[in-house]
């Protein structure tokens, strides 16, 4: 069986992670994926169009179509399915008082009326396409487990709390800014920025390291708690995926995280990790975790497991591989 998609490259986390490194784990379901560029002028089509002829399933990864593009995306004969990890019909930042965008929404609307199924991210995600009526596999973006673990070295004398993102994804980091200071006050840490760009806190000391795809779960290893913070309010944090959470967890790390959307669901609050909503409870769990060394591994611990059993590459492309079949079936 052969699922075509169509996706940005490597340099994008989104298709890298829901495509590109999906190929090996879909093979071992006998599905080859093919991985194409979305076609931007008339000839790039045109020619895609004629290499989609013997895939059995087209998947598009997060581009919503414009008037133009869906006039060519009607003329793919296979099944076309959406699959995307972010609130794709929503601005990103509130603009005068709404994250609602009429543009996005149309063209998020442009795109359910032409595909045949859709994969959503999360059951937020999945639930913006429901009155479609379409076919709705949800199925989380997903983390190797073939990483090195906190658990696998020596306790770190000061202990070192990991973040791990994109530079323009920082503003949750720097909202954080007076929790992470009383942290400072109470115990000695440091805070470890994995990024493309480098942070600096006043009164808190920040270890930048760079971004690289070899070293990022090395790097995320050597910490001792992961954290995810969004805004609390915020529907594109309804839409987030976690993956920062997935991440963390592969590499055998507690957790604490803002208690919204997909993070509710992949942290089990008291058992692999913490859930907060205020910045006092940022700073109580925090120190929590760094002062009892236990209860942090027990939590890392628990989460590697729920990683292996819901959030892993094998688990994940045993879905996809279930609903191409069926799609496919359905020609």
């Amino acid at each position: 069986m052969k699922l075509h998609a169509i996706a940005k490259g490597l340099d994008v986390p989104s298709s890298r992670i829901r495509v590109h490194q999906m190929a090996p784990y879909l093979a071992k379901h006998g599905i080859e994926l093919v991985v194409s560029p979305f076609p931007k002028s008339f000839t790039e089509r045109r020619r895609l169009l004629a290499r989609l002829g013997d895939a059995d399933v087209v998947m598009v990864h997060k581009e919503l179509p414009t008037l133009l593009e869906s006039l060519w995306l009607r003329r793919i004969k296979p099944p076309l399915v959406f699959d995307f990890d972010d609130a794709v019909f929503l601005r990103k930042r509130l603009r005068k008082g709404t994250y609602f965008s009429h543009h996005r929404m149309r063209r998020f609307r442009r795109m359910l009326a032409i595909y045949d199924a859709v994969i959503a991210g999360n059951d937020y995600l999945a639930d913006a396409c429901r009155k479609s009526k379409l076919p709705i596999l949800v199925a989380p973006s997903p983390v190797p487990t073939d990483v090195p673990r906190a658990s696998e070295r020596k306790p770190n004398a000061i202990p070192r709390i990991a973040w791990i993102g994109l530079g323009t994804n920082l503003l949750y980091v720097r909202a954080l800014a007076a929790p992470l200071r009383e942290l400072a006050k109470r115990i000695d840490y440091r805070l470890v920025v994995i990024s493309n760009a480098e942070l600096a806190i006043e009164g808190v000391h920040v270890e930048n390291i760079a971004w690289s795809l070899e070293g990022q779960e090395r790097e995320l290893a050597r910490c001792d708690v992961g954290i995810m913070p969004l805004e609390i309010d915020s529907p594109w944090s309804q839409g987030k995926c976690a993956y920062k959470l997935l991440q963390y967890m592969a590499s055998g790390l507690p957790v604490v995280a803002t208690k919204v959307g997909m993070n509710a669901q992949v942290v089990e609050h008291e058992t692999n990790g913490l859930l907060v909503s205020t910045d006092a409870e940022w700073t109580v769990a925090l120190e929590r975790l760094l002062r009892d060394r236990t209860l942090a591994a027990h939590f890392g611990t628990t989460g590697r497991v729920r990683i292996e059993r819901r959030f892993s590459y094998d688990v994940v492309a045993a879905q996809w591989a279930t609903f191409s079949r069926l799609l496919s079936s359905q020609r």
